[in-house]
């Protein structure tokens, strides 16, 4: 039952994708088929930087900041 569910759901992606690709005067097209970069170019990924960080000391600097 749940393969069926799943086939019906991805026909029904597949119908709506050509139906949008089909109206290019959408306003929705560039948000569907032209996607914009994952992250800024000004952001790093979570995993790039791997340096330990004191929580606890950065909250207090951060604290004392707003003083």
């Amino acid at each position: 039952m749940l393969h069926l569910l799943l086939y019906i759901v991805k026909r029904q992606t597949e119908n709506m994708l050509q139906i949008i690709e089909a109206h290019p005067n959408w306003a929705v097209k560039a948000g569907v088929f032209e996607h914009p970069p994952p992250r800024l170019a000004s952001r790093h990924p979570i995993c790039s930087d791997i340096t330990s960080v004191d929580t606890l000391m950065q909250w207090r600097e951060d604290w004392c900041s707003q003083l």
